[in-house]
């Protein structure tokens, strides 16, 4: 009794990183909610901007990176003078100024476009940036044709041509561009927070229990170390479960209402489960590796980070390629994402054996490092 009281003592000494952890998973949660009704293909499209372009060179290159800029977004005719610039900013007319300065061809010339285009940002977003950066791409592949040896003329048509190859953006999902629900989002962020959590709760009481100085008082004790054992088991149990249910009724009291919530929130509720027997054995593997609790931060976003963006968390599957993939399928946290993926594709026509897959590798993964945990602990003993 006295081991397992101890357990969650430590546990409530480190409460504010667990309490960080899941506020933020809640922000991200409710941020991302709040745009689900945007498709994922949508958020990755060139948009059609409005901006004002003034040329101070007004020689045959500047035209053309006018008449290049006017293509691919809105110019409005804004006045040089700097109280006119301010009104088209606040009256929203345009989301940003470019101003080609004089010597813009010459500068072409001598291969040198340092101070020859100047972007202009509204004080109330930095969209010109990509504008800006447009614009200094068609720049830059003038001034390398014209170092080439083309003349002028043959430079601009060069240089439009190789810009009209649009890059392609290839989703490899058959649902991209699909409308996501609030509870994907929450399910979906809620891997990078079980990992976190668990490395900060569980981490600090195995590595105090491992301390040989507190194993070897334990040891003398009448305590057998079997029940000293069973008593942290029970432990990390205990916390295990407090955790799914809160995790699961926060969900209920967010998204009850939400069509489709109830239909799939068996299969999504599973996912949870293997995916933190999956972050507990993280957590128990680590604990043998660190004897100071103070850079658990450092691992935690190492591992929490690391995991969420290349399995697909962060950033969606379907847009990662195919070498990426690959390399995420090595990592369970990739097979919790496909999971809550393949939850969401089917829209309530889901069956069980549609996921066993990934459940059955997040269980298999879960296992191993639970098995690992063991092998490390009796060689630290050794």
């Amino acid at each position: 009794m006295k081991v397992f009281s101890t357990f969650f003592r430590i546990i409530w000494k480190n409460k504010m990183n667990v309490i960080l952890y899941i506020a933020i998973f809640a922000g991200l949660s409710l941020v991302f909610g709040a745009m689900a009704g945007d498709s994922t293909k949508q958020a990755y499209e060139e948009s059609n901007v409005s901006i004002a372009v003034i040329d101070h060179d007004q020689t045959q290159a500047s035209e053309a990176l006018y008449s290049y800029l006017d293509e691919i977004h809105t110019i409005e005719v804004v006045e040089d003078n700097e109280d006119a610039k301010l009104d088209a900013f606040f009256n929203m007319k345009v989301i940003g100024i470019i101003e080609i300065e004089d010597g813009f061809e010459e500068g072409l010339y001598q291969n040198d476009l340092e101070g020859k285009i100047t972007a202009y940002n509204s004080p109330v977003g930095t969209g010109n940036t990509f504008v800006s950066m447009q614009a200094q791409e068609y720049a830059s592949s003038l001034s390398n044709y014209i170092t080439l040896g083309y003349d002028m003329e043959e430079a601009i048509l060069k240089t439009q041509e190789n810009l009209a190859l649009e890059a392609e953006v290839g989703f490899v999902s058959k649902e991209a561009g699909k409308e996501y629900s609030q509870y994907y989002y929450y399910f979906l962020y809620l891997t990078y927070a079980l990992v976190s959590i668990c490395i900060f709760a569980l981490c600090p009481v195995f590595i105090r229990f491992r301390q040989k100085n507190l194993r070897d008082r334990m040891d003398c004790a009448a305590l057998p170390a079997g029940k000293r054992s069973g008593a942290l088991a029970a432990g990390a149990i205990i916390f295990g479960l407090g955790l799914f249910l809160l995790i699961i009724l926060m969900s209920i009291v967010a998204y009850h209402n939400i069509d489709g919530y109830f239909e799939s929130i068996g299969y999504y509720t599973l996912n949870v489960l293997v995916n933190l027997l999956v972050t507990i054995s993280i957590a128990l593997v680590l604990s043998n590796f660190i004897e100071n609790t103070n850079i658990l931060s450092v691992f935690s976003n190492i591992i929490g980070l690391g995991l969420s963006f290349i399995s697909g968390v962060f950033v969606p599957q379907e847009i990662l390629s195919e070498g990426v993939l690959k390399v995420a399928k090595c990592f369970p946290t990739y097979w919790y994402v496909d999971v809550v993926n393949k939850i969401h594709e089917t829209s309530g026509n889901l069956v069980l054996a549609d996921i066993s897959m990934g459940l059955g590798i997040q269980l298999f993964y879960a296992v191993a490092l639970f098995a690992l945990s063991l092998v490390a602990t009796k060689y630290k003993k050794a």
